[in-house]
């Protein structure tokens, strides 16, 4: 099996895993949704669908455009390099917003630092 091949499974089998999770409990009481995993599959499947479709749809005009060309490093550190930077920007964005050594939107009052 290809790592492409594998890539390309993680995505459903993560929603089949989250699923199963949630079935065993998720540690916190949620109100009840009415056909819950009916709508979580149909908007699985519509997600899935447009990751599908869309790529194919672009112009190549708009798919010859890269801000970083990672093709000669292959799929896996492809993925390394990009979860790296995603990872690195993500930690940027919230030092931006919440400033050094904040945990996130943490309720002062209930859980002082």
């Amino acid at each position: 099996m290809k790592p492409e091949d594998i890539a390309g499974l993680m995505i459903p089998v993560t929603w089949l895993v989250m699923m199963a999770v949630e079935a065993f409990g998720t540690g916190r009481a949620w109100p009840a949704v009415r056909w819950w995993r009916t709508k979580s599959l149909a908007f699985f499947v519509m997600v899935m669908t447009l990751n599908a479709m869309l790529p194919g749809l672009l112009p190549p005009s708009v798919t010859a455009l890269h801000v970083l060309d990672a093709s000669k490093l292959g799929l896996v550190p492809s993925i390394v390099v990009g979860y790296l930077a995603f990872s690195l920007v993500g930690r940027d964005a919230n030092l931006r917003l919440y400033g050094p050594g904040s945990r996130g939107n943490v309720d002062a009052t209930t859980n002082p630092a």
